[in-house]
């Protein structure tokens, strides 16, 4: 029986692989843990677009990796040599070996397009937040428009409906010429 199962003893059955070609050497296991060469974990971050990374040395510099990329790279198989990642989910942060596929740009392009559509995001957007009645104030806090929902406010004005949505929810409003406001 080896130490780390002594120090690790539930997860003692779960598949862990070296990863190779960094300064240090890294582990990784099915559940996306990170560990170092003491087998003290990781912690990782949020990167760009919701996706998690870990830092690693290579060549005495720090390097960021994305989590799914590496899980992608030491646990799935790629026989048609497809060059992107995709999370069967839609959740960018479930970055377990069994909720990642390879895709082409198509397959991953067409899951993207019809996971939209049942997300969250899909969801708010036909939600209470659309019906909503939206006051458009200028500067000096004098309502200059207002509109039974941000559909309404998007049709009227030109704006998108995810911009009027996004204005409504900034807090940051001092240095455009318009306040947008939700009734509450």
């Amino acid at each position: 029986m080896s130490w780390s199962t002594l120090l690790y003893p539930i997860r003692a059955f779960i598949m862990k692989k070296l990863i190779t070609g960094y300064d240090y050497n890294y582990h990784i296991d099915e559940e996306w843990y990170f560990y170092n060469r003491k087998w003290e974990k990781i912690t990782w971050s949020i990167a760009w677009w919701w996706y998690k990374q870990v830092t690693m040395r290579l060549n005495w510099k720090h390097v960021n990796r994305y989590i799914h990329r590496l899980v992608w790279e030491y646990f799935i198989d790629n026989p048609y040599n497809k060059k992107e990642i995709n999370h069967k989910d839609g959740n960018k942060t479930n970055n377990h070996y069994l909720n990642l596929e390879r895709a082409t740009r198509s397959e991953n392009e067409l899951h993207k397009r019809t996971w939209r559509k049942q997300s969250e995001y899909s969801k708010l957007m036909s939600s209470k937040a659309n019906s909503k009645k939206v006051y458009i104030y200028d500067k000096e806090w004098k309502l200059t428009h207002y509109y039974n929902s941000v559909r309404q406010a998007s049709a009227a004005t030109g704006i998108k409906v995810n911009t009027i949505i996004a204005r409504i929810r900034s807090t940051n409003n001092k240095e455009r010429s318009y306040k947008w406001l939700n009734a509450r």
